[in-house]
């Protein structure tokens, strides 16, 4: 039969208690959540007798018997998937921290902490590890909260939600192909969280910029935007990049970002002692997507080689299992570069299972 283990009756527990304090608070509606992902209960602002008005707040629970505090701070680990998922929710997604013994309980606004924390564009990572600890204040009393905090967030009445509403807009408007209204929106961001190729955390902006373009980078007017700024700040200053940059350049969770092995390819071409002085090839040898670690070894095996020379059919441009095959092309790989840049070899690379 199956058994409701203790860790099952704490977690049981803890959700109970959340619940209650959310019903006692009078203005919240709570939804208890079965298929959501990740997600446990929905709060519903209802200030007037049940009267809803659409503001919605979204909670995970997470439980312990008794809590571990440092200093006021207590932490909760996170898988990046998860993570990723709540940045690019534009509804407000909390963490609730509940410890069974004491009836205690604490919140966090994840999608503020992760912009706040400057983690926004760790979470796209996930070359050296796969979870994130997500930081919670003690100050932060989820009962208190009901009646004060949490009403503004479900209310859109703060900065951190002008930035999402913003960020989701400007999105909208690539995928829109609405070029007009991309650079208004793209120029407003630009205004929240100014930076100029001379301040120190310039490169960390950018790259955000490049990670909240997503697929919008390609064949738009901002994408293109943003990515001539980002190919000319590596021609310039590609000696300040570090591994965690190109890690936040090329990897998309448990994929990879094309524009992102244009702007590495930029780094071979322009500064490659320096690029082989990151060791990346120990960094993406165990990565999900073996391509990466594939892509760095033979341009490494080529050093000096810039794009697209390294291409030439008469290099070996195989590693292992992986190899590379241009006989399907009618013209040849360097027409195809002209369009796709480095990334072009991705789309030309098989896994022979025979090789040894």
């Amino acid at each position: 039969m199956p058994k409701n283990t203790n860790s099952q009756k704490i977690g049981s527990l803890g959700h109970s208690i959340a619940e209650t304090q959310i019903k006692a608070s009078a203005v919240w509606i709570a939804r208890n959540l079965t298929e959501d992902f990740g997600i446990d209960i929905e709060l519903e602002f209802s200030p007037i007798d049940n009267e809803v008005e659409g503001k919605f707040i979204k909670a995970q629970i997470k439980t312990h018997k008794k809590i571990e505090i440092d200093n006021g701070i207590l932490t909760e680990s996170f898988s990046k998937s998860f993570l990723r998922y709540v940045y690019e929710c534009r509804i407000p997604i909390i963490l609730i921290v509940v410890e069974t013994s004491t009836s205690n309980s604490w919140y966090v606004w994840i999608q503020k902490w992760l912009i706040d924390s400057g983690n926004s564009s760790n979470i796209y990572d996930e070359s050296l590890n796969k979870s994130l600890s997500v930081q919670i204040n003690t100050e932060n009393d989820f009962k208190q909260a009901l009646t004060r905090d949490l009403i503004s967030i479900a209310s859109w009445e703060n900065k951190t939600q002008l930035y999402i509403a913003v960020k989701g807009l400007a999105n909208l408007s690539l995928r829109m192909y609405d070029d007009k209204l991309s650079e208004i929106l793209f120029g407003y961001l630009e205004e929240l969280k100014s930076a100029n190729p001379n301040d120190p955390d310039y490169i960390d902006l950018l790259l955000n910029r490049v990670i909240e373009l997503g697929t919008g980078i390609w064949a738009t007017s901002e994408g293109n935007k943003v990515s001539r700024m980002l190919f000319s700040f590596l021609r310039e200053n590609g000696n300040k990049i570090n591994a965690d940059h190109i890690s936040k350049l090329v990897i998309r969770g448990k994929d990879y970002s094309r524009t992102g092995i244009n702007a590495l390819g930029v780094l071979y071409d322009n500064y490659p002692e320096h690029t082989l002085s990151l060791n990346l090839k120990s960094r993406f040898k165990n990565f999900d997507n073996p391509r990466i670690f594939y892509y760095c070894s033979i341009r490494e095996r080529y050093l000096g080689a810039k794009s697209p020379s390294w291409l030439n059919e008469k290099n070996d441009l195989n590693l292992g299992k992986i190899r590379a095959d241009f006989s399907g092309i009618n013209t040849s790989i360097f027409d195809k570069w002209a369009n796709r840049g480095d990334s072009v070899i991705f789309d030309y690379v098989y896994f022979d299972e025979k090789k040894e």
